[in-house]
């Protein structure tokens, strides 16, 4: 997945108008290689966009050791949707896979925002979705291309 279904960043995507609004409580963060930047459970505490560098996204599968990469991030693309989704916690782990930043958005204050701020609402949420589209896309390839060869299961 690189960027959005469009290819251009997310951020790119929104009017000028709606991101500078946005960018009023946007920080950028920055991430060695190898930092969990998320832990799969804990509550989302932003919604980011990747800026710089690389951020896999991994599931737990028992099956198949500790953690799989189901995904990998690259500037442009959100990470975090959960963050004004509830219940607020994160599906996966997001760790950096190379130095990495990302321009970050308070979740208590996107989500009470969003409340408000309809043209803000309007622009974001169907790119939330649309990236949690591809994700959820991208990771039943991975769980076929992993599994699909083990057959149907008898049930």
């Amino acid at each position: 997945m690189t960027h959005t279904q469009s290819g251009q960043s997310v951020l790119d995507r929104l009017s000028p108008e709606v991101l500078s609004r946005l960018n009023r409580f946007a920080h950028d963060h920055d991430y060695p290689a190898g930092a969990t930047i998320i832990r799969e459970g804990d509550d989302t505490h932003f919604l980011g966009v990747v800026t710089t560098g690389r951020v896999a996204l991994r599931l737990r599968v028992p099956e198949l050791g500790d953690r799989f990469t189901i995904v990998t991030c690259e500037p442009g693309e959100i990470i975090g949707w959960s963050a004004v989704v509830a219940p607020f916690r994160a599906t996966v782990d997001a760790v950096a896979t190379e130095p990495t930043r990302i321009v970050a958005f308070d979740a208590t204050a996107l989500r009470a925002r969003l409340v408000d701020d309809h043209a803000l609402a309007a622009e974001l949420l169907p790119l939330v979705l649309e990236s949690v589209s591809g994700r959820l896309t991208a990771s039943w390839q991975q769980m076929l291309d992993m599994f699909g060869s083990r057959g149907p299961e008898p049930w």
